[in-house]
């Protein structure tokens, strides 16, 4: 079987990986923000190596590419009809969901619960993490701007634009949170 290795610009890597940091911010307060880089082979966001619940997880998993889907990069067609094995986001988030039925889980119009297959829960989850990006859009695009161009963000850079971003938002000072 051959596998197909997508490449995308820079600055389309950068927003994506940004859109993570950003969601990691957003949903894991208790986690601190962590460095960013461009690779060779596309970037990464770095993770702390602490245990996260899966909700978290599977929403940080999908803030790269429910971003991508925001700006157009890649469908808003209502299903995933790209293929999930060749995306490793979306790999890994099927697995937390193929693994932890409760994130499968939706209350129906007639009040009952349904547990959804592992598809369907991901598109429902990608709406959820592109809701909880948008008001967060100028600092994605600030974040991915820089990454592009340093190619490697620290922990404490990325922080510091998070923390600035959510003075503006808040029009005050937000306490100090770790940096990686």
């Amino acid at each position: 079987m051959r596998t197909t290795q997508y490449v995308f610009p820079d600055w389309m890597v950068a927003e994506h990986e940004a859109a993570h940091a950003v969601m990691r911010w957003i949903r894991m307060f208790h986690l601190p923000a962590t460095s960013v880089m461009l690779t060779e082979t596309g970037g990464l966001c770095e993770g702390t190596g602490r245990p996260a619940n899966p909700d978290d997880a599977l929403l940080v998993l999908l803030a790269g590419p429910a971003w991508e889907v925001e700006r157009g990069y890649l469908p808003d067609d209502g299903c995933v009809t790209w293929e999930a094995e060749n995306y490793d986001d979306l790999d890994s988030a099927l697995k937390i969901l193929e693994r932890c039925p409760r994130l499968r889980l939706r209350m129906k119009d007639d009040g009952d619960m349904v547990c959804d297959d592992a598809m369907t829960s991901l598109q429902r989850w990608l709406l959820e993490a592109r809701q909880l990006l948008l008001p967060h859009r100028e600092v994605i695009e600030r974040i991915g701007f820089r990454l592009e161009g340093w190619r490697v963000l620290s922990a404490r850079s990325v922080g510091s634009m998070l923390r600035e971003h959510n003075k503006r938002m808040a029009g005050s000072h937000e306490p100090e949170r770790k940096t990686a």
